[in-house]
């Protein structure tokens, strides 16, 4: 008795199978907040199956299925599921309050030892067909992800097959268990695109796939496959820090990790919705610093709520430009600054890139005497900089976005990088330009008359 896929066929919400885990697992729009495929159903779950809607971020077994879209009350639903009532006591005639379940994270075990074997040489052959893939290197280094950081987390690319989309293996060869479509024995399908493995002290135990948007279908348009019998475990980039980004999309980690991971760390959850597995969850409580990178949108501003609460040191922190990380980057965003400007003094100093003992002409220049004799930090030196070149900052109420001539900025890149991140990533800096009162900090205005006082 399939109850929820049937009603939802019925309501003409069409639920498709994406996968087998948990022994199937269906998409479709919500009963309630519509949506494409946000509504997921596990049919062979508990006694008549479980559902979840990643919009709503609601779900439960059948009974609750039926009294949250069918109306029902509990006793008439459990019949419909056939759970025997006789034995239970009558409900209390005044309702209690309805209390939040603890969060209780998820240990994920390993796949299979024959499952281990194929993706480990799956991503081997992948990762070489990426280092040989100009175009797909070029598109990953667009959006913040170098080829050392391709190389150093084993990326690949999976071209297809025989001229399809896609490869298609025998399940068992994998270690999965079989299935059936119309009768004959349903193989892997393991789609084209830009392959992403997690990896557990050199061995895989996920493999991610970023499909290629022209593959993406109005039946199926998941940007993101994960294959079957890979785990779910949360995945963290960065070695021996005390300070993370929390990213949905894992490109977006690497991208982050590449830019900063000497200081910052990353963790990926998949989606805004998703919460960290129980390995992560206990080194998220030992963090000093949790920056909450989630999409700027919508689900990413809820899901912030449930961070704040479980988590102690969480910052909101939205890229300044685009909707992640990886489009922030496309616009000229420099990922380490955002990161570094995000993170505690303690933590910006450590990353900061030393700019009192660099040897050049704009340390030899002498400053015109209208600013106080002791600043702190660099501001000296910023000053300077903003006086002589066509560099600013703007505030727009979410931060301070750096400005600078395009045409000067490309024929002095090392230059304009030595400011920017001596405007981001120096504490006194940072602290000064955010507590200006003009919208707009320029050389003509970097001294104001309330803060040229000396302290």
């Amino acid at each position: 008795m399939d109850l929820i896929l049937d009603d939802l066929s019925g309501r003409g919400l069409a639920p498709r199978r994406v996968s087998g885990t948990h022994g199937g697992e269906y998409h479709c729009p919500c009963p309630a907040c519509g949506g494409q495929d946000r509504f997921h159903v596990w049919p062979d779950q508990g006694e008549a199956g479980t559902w979840w809607c990643r919009g709503c971020d609601q779900g439960g077994d059948a009974i609750e299925y039926l009294m949250e879209f069918c109306g029902k009350s509990f006793r008439e639903a459990a019949a419909a599921v056939g759970r025997d009532l006789e034995d239970l006591p009558l409900a209390s005639r005044t309702p209690r309050p309805r209390q939040k379940p603890a969060f209780v994270p998820v240990r994920y075990t390993p796949p299979v030892e024959k499952w281990r074997e194929k993706a480990g040489a799956f991503v081997d052959r992948a990762h070489g067909q990426l280092l040989d893939n100009p175009e797909q290197l070029r598109y990953l280094a667009g959006r913040g992800v170098p080829e050392s950081a391709v190389k150093q987390y084993r990326l690949g690319y999976n071209p297809g097959e025989n001229g399809r989309p896609a490869i298609y293996r025998a399940r068992g060869a994998w270690g999965l268990p079989a299935e059936e479509k119309n009768g004959r024995p349903r193989p892997l399908w393991i789609p084209r695109g830009i392959v992403i493995p997690l990896l557990v002290d050199g061995v895989i135990h996920r493999i991610r796939i970023r499909r290629e948007k022209q593959d993406l279908t109005p039946e199926f348009n998941l940007p993101y496959f994960m294959l079957p019998g890979s785990s779910a475990a949360t995945m963290v980039l960065g070695d021996a820090v005390r300070a993370f980004a929390i990213i949905e999309a894992e490109l977006d980690a690497v991208a982050c990790v590449a830019a900063a991971g000497d200081i910052c760390g990353a963790v990926a959850v998949g989606s805004s919705s998703t919460k960290p597995d129980e390995i992560t969850t206990a080194m998220l409580k030992q963090a000093l610093c949790i920056l909450n990178a989630l999409d700027f949108d919508d689900a990413g501003k809820k899901a912030f709520a449930w961070w704040r609460e479980t988590f102690t040191g969480v910052k909101r922190w939205p890229v300044p430009e685009g909707k992640d990380p990886g489009e922030a980057f496309e616009k000229g965003i420099d990922l380490r600054a955002w990161i570094l400007a995000g993170l505690p003094p303690v933590f910006r100093m450590a990353g900061l890139t030393p700019l009192d003992g660099d040897q050049g002409e704009e340390e030899d220049r002498e400053v015109e005497n209208t600013e106080p004799v002791e600043i702190a930090g660099n501001i000296r030196q910023v000053v300077e900089w903003f006086r002589q070149y066509p560099v600013s900052v703007v505030k727009d109420g979410r931060g301070i976005h750096f400005h600078e001539d395009p045409a000067w900025a490309s024929a002095n890149r090392e230059l304009s990088r030595r400011i920017n991140l001596a405007v981001f990533m120096d504490p006194a800096v940072f602290d000064y330009l955010s507590n200006h009162p003009a919208r707009v900090v320029d050389g003509n205005n970097f001294f104001t008359e309330t803060q040229g006082q000396a302290s």
